[in-house]
C-alpha cells in the first residue's frame, strides 16, 4: 500500500512541476511583452522628444541615448532584443541627423551652466538606473536558478520513487512466477497426459516470458536511477 501510495505521489509531483514550468514561462512571457512595449515607448518616442526640447547634442541627452542602447542589451533576447536594437538606433541616429540639417529644431538651453547640470544630472541618473537594471537582471538570474534547482530535486526524487516502487513490485511479481516455473518444471518430470502435459509447457513458457518482462522493468528502472553502467563490447 506504501509503494502504491508513493508511486501515486510520482504523478502529483510531475503535474506540480510541469504546472510550475507552464506558470513560470507564461509569467515571464507576460513581462517580457509588457517590456517590449516599454522599451518601445521609452526608446523611440519620450527620448528622441526630449533630445529636442532638452538641448540636443548640448545636453545630457547623450548619456540618455547611450543607457538607451545598453539596455537592450540587458532587458532583451532573440528576436525582441533585434526589434529594439533596431528600432532604438534608427530613432537615435534620426535625432541627430535632424539636429544637423535642422538645427531650429532643437530648443537650446538658455546657459552654459545649464548645460553642464544636465550633463551631470544625466550622468548620474544613467549610472543609477544602470546599475539598478544590472541588479534585476541579477536578481531574476538567482531566482531562475533556484527555481530550476528545486524542479531538479522534486524531479530527482519522483524518480527514486518510482524506482523504489518498480524494484519493490518487480520482487513481489518475480517471487511467484518462480514458483509457477518450478512447479512446472516439477510437472513435466511425471508422466502426464499429452494435452496436460501441452497445457503445462504453455503455462511455463508464459512464466517465462512474463519472467523477461519484469526483469526488463527492473534493469530499467535501475538504469534510470543510475544504478546500471553500460559497458561497449
Amino acid at each position: 500500500v506504501n509503494d502504491q501510495e508513493e508511486y501515486d505521489g510520482i504523478g502529483s509531483v510531475e503535474n506540480t512541476t510541469s504546472k510550475a514550468i507552464i506558470n513560470t514561462i507564461n509569467t515571464f512571457n507576460k513581462i517580457k511583452e509588457c517590456g517590449l512595449v516599454v522599451g518601445i515607448v521609452y526608446n523611440v518616442i519620450l527620448l528622441p522628444i526630449i533630445y529636442f526640447f532638452a538641448g540636443g547634442t548640448e545636453s545630457g541627452m547623450n548619456s540618455w541615448f547611450s543607457m538607451g542602447i545598453i539596455s537592450c542589451f540587458l532587458l532583451y533576447t532573440g528576436r525582441r532584443f533585434y526589434l529594439m536594437l533596431g528600432l532604438s538606433s534608427v530613432s537615435f541616429l534620426s535625432c541627430y541627423f535632424v539636429n544637423y540639417f535642422h538645427p531650429e529644431f532643437v530648443v537650446q538651453l538658455k546657459s552654459k551652466s545649464a548645460v553642464n547640470f544636465d550633463c551631470c544630472f544625466a550622468m548620474m541618473a544613467v549610472s543609477t538606473v544602470l546599475g539598478i537594471l544590472i541588479k534585476f537582471q541579477k536578481k531574476i538570474y538567482e531566482q531562475e536558478r533556484q527555481v530550476s534547482e528545486m524542479q531538479k530535486i522534486k524531479i530527482e526524487e519522483a524518480n527514486r520513487t518510482k524506482s523504489r516502487f518498480l524494484a519493490s513490485m518487480s520482487h513481489e511479481i518475480r517471487t511467484p512466477i518462480n514458483t509457477i516455473c518450478g512447479m512446472s518444471d516439477l510437472m513435466l518430470r511425471e508422466e502426464l497426459p499429452v494435452k496436460i502435459k501441452e497445457d503445462v509447457q504453455a503455462m511455463q513458457i508464459a512464466g517465462r516470458n512474463l519472467m523477461g518482462v519484469v526483469s526488463d522493468i527492473l534493469d530499467y528502472s535501475e538504469l534510470q536511477s543510475g544504478n546500471i553502467e553500460l559497458e561497449e563490447e
